[in-house]
């Protein structure tokens, strides 16, 4: 049965909690192949611009609330189980069960920190492999012959689950050709998880992921890299609160 769904500006998200999402992924079988996204604010506003990217978040199995203001917005329409849904507790969560794991993103230094840091931190993680794909444009992912033969070897594995660790809306674009190329597994495409894996001090502290300004610690750290990123992102939010409010009116009307 598929996951009930609210629409945040135009792009419709599980109405969903951790708790739930780890429960379904962890007694779910994992055949046949699907794939799960966690679109922040930036990654709506992208989907807002990009119909490809829409569509591939509206035919996801998942599209998770990654974000403060999409639970926000569900809590005001009577969604009030919704919670934020972040990439990384998901990881964590799953690391410790006995599910099988294989790593796709990054490259080769933050992939061996990554293996570094997991086997300290999961010592009985299952994890069976670890690759970075090749830098190739949007539009050349379902041509490359890396992929494909990459795509090939993970298949042979037969991972529970394949993390994908590359920035939206590539992971994205991969994630759905990939579905189409892997008999089972659930594919979960988590951007800078990868990096808050191998280098812990770049993951933002949990007060201030509580409050929704992880992506100020991020700005902060990285200005000239994420600074312009995060101001398009707050300046499509505001333009877009009127929008906001009058569909939180119009659900609220609806439901007397």
């Amino acid at each position: 049965m598929a996951m009930e769904r609210f629409t945040f500006l135009g792009v419709p998200i599980s109405a969903t909690n951790k708790e739930e999402v780890i429960h379904i992924l962890t007694s779910t079988e994992t055949a046949p192949c699907r794939y799960v996204c966690f679109p922040d604010s930036f990654v709506i506003r992208a989907a807002s611009q990009n119909e490809q990217l829409l569509r591939i978040l509206s035919e996801s199995w998942m599209t998770l609330p990654d974000g403060k203001p999409s639970q926000w917005f569900a809590n005001r329409i009577g969604q009030t189980h919704v919670r934020t849904v972040s990439g990384y507790d998901v990881c964590m969560a799953l690391l410790e069960t006995n599910k099988t794991h294989f790593f796709y993103g990054g490259n080769e230094a933050q992939l061996e920190a990554m293996h570094s840091n997991m086997k300290k931190q999961f010592p009985h993680a299952r994890i069976l492999g670890m690759h970075a794909p090749p830098m190739v444009d949007l539009m050349d992912i379902a041509e490359n012959k890396k992929i494909q033969s990459d795509l090939e070897h993970i298949a042979s594995l037969q991972p529970d689950f394949i993390w994908i660790g590359i920035s939206s809306p590539k992971q994205d674009v991969l994630m759905q050709h990939a579905k189409t190329r892997l008999s089972g597994g659930i594919l979960l495409g988590v951007g800078g998880v990868f990096n808050y894996i191998a280098n812990p001090k770049s993951k933002s502290p949990e007060w201030m992921k509580r409050m929704g300004l992880r992506w100020l610690y991020r700005a902060v750290r990285e200005p000239k890299r994420l600074a312009g990123k995060y101001l398009g992102m707050l300046w499509f939010i505001a333009t877009n609160l009127p929008r906001i409010l009058s569909d939180i009116r119009s659900h609220r009307k609806a439901a007397k």
